[in-house]
């Protein structure tokens, strides 16, 4: 967890982007999401923002410290996963987002910049997302 307490210009940013979106459940943008962002300020994600609220999904860099060690298991949703298959999820989560959330507004953010994106490109950035990530933890095989 960070301990930088200052907010980060791109959530600002964000919210200047989205707030006129979200009606309902504005504590997802106002506190969840300014919390997330805070405590991983300079990890990539996604926002995706409709009238009844957000969801981010940070694409987490294969090297950062709250990924699980190697096969092993940790709680996950209802159960549990190892690393790989948190990866893997990565892209059926988004894709979820995308088709049942009704979203008014995707935000990529890639470590620097905040940018509008399109629900093709979302999956599309991770998709090549989780194949980064498995070429790291690979050991850079192909």
């Amino acid at each position: 967890m960070s301990t930088t307490t200052a907010t980060p210009a791109h959530y600002i940013e964000l919210v200047r982007k989205v707030d006129h979106i979200v009606k309902r459940y504005r504590d997802d943008l106002l506190i969840h999401d300014a919390r997330a962002i805070k405590d991983k300020p300079e990890c990539p994600f996604l926002h995706f923002a409709n009238p009844s609220g957000t969801h981010i999904l940070f694409l987490t860099p294969h090297d950062d410290k709250s990924w699980p060690k190697d096969d092993e298991p940790v709680p996950y949703m209802l159960g549990h996963a190892d690393r790989w298959n948190i990866l893997e999820q990565t892209y059926s989560v988004a894709d979820c987002i995308i088709r049942q959330f009704r979203v008014e507004s995707i935000q990529y953010f890639d470590g620097t910049t905040l940018r509008n994106t399109t629900p093709h490109r979302v999956l599309d950035l991770v998709t090549d997302y989780i194949i980064e990530t498995r070429f790291e933890w690979k050991g850079n095989e192909t």
